[in-house]
């Protein structure tokens, strides 16, 4: 199963929290929740790390919750999202590595990070064409990223079950660059390199559905790393999908 991470790794608070009064957009962007990307900044202000604190153990608790089985890509009761959604950004307005995409906080994002909540949806005919969820032939299991600083690469893998008896990954990897445009050093831009899905059979299985799956989970465009520490990361990418992450602890 989805390593637990922040129920197994203390919470580290190595910097002075900041929080700052930002509007973040609601969640998926369907008519009556769904926001654009635009973030709108106002006054910051200066907070203890108790509010840092508060907000993670707030998102710990609701991370492990059985509606997130799934991570949220397929459907999520609307109340617990919303209350998700709020908690997530009352975590995104405190600081914990100012500067994500800093030297610092290059070496912080370098490993492997494991996928525990994100927007981005996979319903109605998709769903069907792919044969996802409880009831398909298809079960998504975990998605994690490998982020290679040396090389500047981002490897995807969302890890299938397959009748509840073959393993798959479809992997793709990625190039990235910071945006030299953002001051704040907290933008990369994202362009596929490689997309391969493991066994083969796996792939016979989906035939002319690759490239709908490779359309769902391609990563090309920006994402802005709106909070990041030592075991957790949030970003928001350009087409409005939130993701949150959690750091895989390796031997």
């Amino acid at each position: 199963g989805c390593p637990l991470l922040l129920d197994a790794t203390p919470i580290h608070v190595r910097f002075s929290a900041v929080c700052r009064s930002t509007v973040y957009p609601t969640g998926r962007s369907n008519k009556t929740r769904r926001g654009t990307n635009q973030f709108k900044h106002v006054l910051t202000a200066q907070a203890s790390n108790q509010d840092l604190i508060d907000a993670k153990s707030k998102l710990r608790k609701l991370l492990n919750d059985p509606e997130l089985d799934d991570k949220g890509i397929f459907i999520v009761d609307e109340d617990f999202e919303e209350e998700l959604n709020t908690v997530i950004r009352d975590v995104e307005q405190c600081v914990g590595i100012k500067h994500p995409l800093s030297d610092h906080g290059f070496g912080v994002l370098n490993g492997k990070w494991v996928l525990r909540y994100t927007t981005l949806q996979i319903l109605g005919p998709k769903r069907v064409k792919l044969g996802l969820g409880k009831g398909g032939l298809v079960r998504i299991e975990n998605l994690y990223q490998i982020i290679d600083k040396e090389h500047s690469t981002a490897l995807n893998q969302v890890e299938f079950n397959v009748l509840g008896m073959v393993k798959g990954f479809f992997s793709i990897k990625a190039k990235y660059a910071v945006d030299p445009n953002v001051e704040s050093l907290s933008r990369v831009l994202v362009e596929t390199e490689s997309a391969t899905l493991t066994p083969k059979k796996l792939q016979e299985l989906l035939g002319e559905n690759f490239d709908l799956l490779l359309s769902i989970f391609r990563p090309d465009g920006h994402l802005d790393i709106t909070y990041l520490d030592d075991t957790l990361r949030i970003g928001r990418d350009n087409r409005g999908h939130l993701y949150v992450l959690e750091k895989v602890d390796e031997p």
